[in-house]
Parts: C-alpha cells; structure tokens; sequence
C-alpha cells in the first residue's frame, strides 16, 4: 500500500473543503453590488418578480442607473417594458418616481413613450404620485411635451 489510509482520509476532507469554500465564493460574487445589479435589470426587463424580490432581500439598491442604459434605473425599465407589476413591486420598495434618465426623461415619460404601451402604467405612475410638470434641465414639461 503506497498511501496510508489516513492520508486518503486527509485527502478526501482537503477536497471536501475546497469544494465547500468554492461554493462559499460563488454565493459570495452573486451577491457583489454589480452581479445583483445586473440580476436586478434582467428581473424588470424579464418581468421576474420572484427575482426581483429576492434582489431586495439582499440588499439590492432600487434606484441603482445602467451608465449603459442611458443611466435609467429599474423603475424606468419596468415603465418602458409596460410592467405594471414590476412597477408596483419598485415602487413598494422605495423607487424614486422623479429620477431622470440621460434623456431628462422620467418613468412616466417612459411608459408614455413605450411602444404598445397600456393606460395601467400611466395611470399607476400617476396615481403614486408622479409629477405631471415636471421640467427637464431646461425647463421643457416632459409630460406635455409627451401629448
């Protein structure tokens, strides 16, 4: 016999913790501000709600900006993609329903801009509060302008 059973036995438990500690990373990394991000948008633009909700258990933060989405936040996705339970469930967790995008553009703007887009959106962003005057940089209203 070349190796002692307790060698074998040693080994067997290193590579028992090696694979526990790869696996401790891997949940590590996914809940990374970037990755949960990123699982966050793919939830709105998916309409996942069950990922959506599991992204604020762990501290996802609601309002966070695509720099390559021209800088819109989640609830602008769920406007523009007309998910009005994505929406809701946003709004419950404290979105911000005056945040402009890169345009100047707010979530009604973007539900009123969204292609086959339903009044349920318009009439949810309204009913929560949004501001049907309110004015880009340079003092435009956005909501008028959308007539």
């Amino acid at each position: 016999m070349k190796y002692p059973v307790f060698a074998l036995i040693a080994l067997c438990i290193n590579c028992l913790s090696l694979m526990a500690a790869q696996e401790n990373l891997s949940q590590s990394r996914s809940n990374r501000p970037e990755n949960l991000k990123s699982k966050l948008y793919r939830a709105v633009r998916s309409g996942d709600l069950a990922t959506v909700r599991s992204c604020f258990n762990r501290r996802a933060n609601v309002n966070c900006v695509d720099p390559n989405d021209l800088l819109r936040n989640p609830l602008h996705v769920a406007a523009q993609n007309d998910n009005i339970n994505c929406m809701m469930t946003l709004l419950d967790a404290g979105a911000d329903i005056e945040s402009l995008n890169a345009l100047d553009k707010t979530p009604l703007s973007d539900a009123i801009d969204a292609k086959g887009s339903s009044l349920s959106g318009i009439s949810l962003l309204i009913l929560k509060g949004a501001n049907l005057d309110a004015a880009d940089r340079d003092g435009y209203v956005l909501f008028i302008g959308q007539l």
